[in-house]
């Protein structure tokens, strides 16, 4: 697992989601996971929620007041707070996680089991470089930034910084994780069984890393 909770709200400061009833909110992620959330956490409220292509046409959006709320995850908050200006925001994850009990894991690294049985020493590696890069980017977050804006992956270090903070950078066992994986393939199977298969995945689904 190496993306744990990456999902935010922002607009106006809320007390409760219910003040969200009659709102307009503007996301991306249609059929995908900040769907599937926000279903989740606004059922039973009425709330116009509408998708977008990407994310950053929601912070396109938002510099044109399209809507109440807007939701992003990051690199785009920050993006979104440098272009429309500093701006509340609600950590989704958190939400997820009072509700269902279990943290959102957002992101993973797959591979079949016969690409693992052909290259396992080349994936271990893989792994274990990953690891250690997963842990230098939160333990030294300002050469880190600098890095990746020298890579031109955001336009410069203080947004790639204040990026990092909230990007869920993680490196977890998928055994150490499984229950809330399963947790959220089970919002999947109730939202849209096609979007896995139409069934949960066995044991053999989980790696042992």
């Amino acid at each position: 697992v190496n993306t744990i909770g990456n999902l935010f709200l922002l607009g106006d400061e809320l007390e409760d989601l219910s003040q969200l009833e009659g709102k307009k909110i503007l996301s991306a992620g249609e059929n995908a996971t900040p769907m599937y959330v926000l279903n989740l956490l606004l059922k039973d409220l009425d709330v116009d929620v509408s998708y977008l292509p990407s994310h950053a046409d929601v912070v396109a959006a938002a510099s044109e007041a399209q809507a109440d709320y807007y939701v992003l995850p990051e690199p785009f908050v920050s993006l979104f707070k440098n272009k429309v200006g500093e701006t509340w925001s609600l950590d989704l994850a958190q939400v997820y996680e009072e509700k269902t009990s279990y943290p959102l894991t957002m992101g993973v690294i797959v591979t079949t089991q016969s690409k693992l049985d052909e290259k396992k020493k080349d994936i271990e590696k893989f792994l274990d470089d990953y690891r250690a890069s997963v842990a230098r980017v939160l333990s030294e977050p300002e050469a880190s930034a600098e890095l990746i804006a020298d890579y031109g992956i955001i336009e410069n270090a203080a947004l790639a910084k204040a990026a990092i903070a909230g990007s869920g950078l993680a490196f977890e066992s998928p055994r150490e994780m499984k229950e809330a994986i399963e947790a959220y393939f089970e919002l999947l199977m109730a939202e849209n069984p096609q979007s896995i298969g139409g069934e949960l995945p066995g044991e053999d689904f989980y790696g042992d890393y």
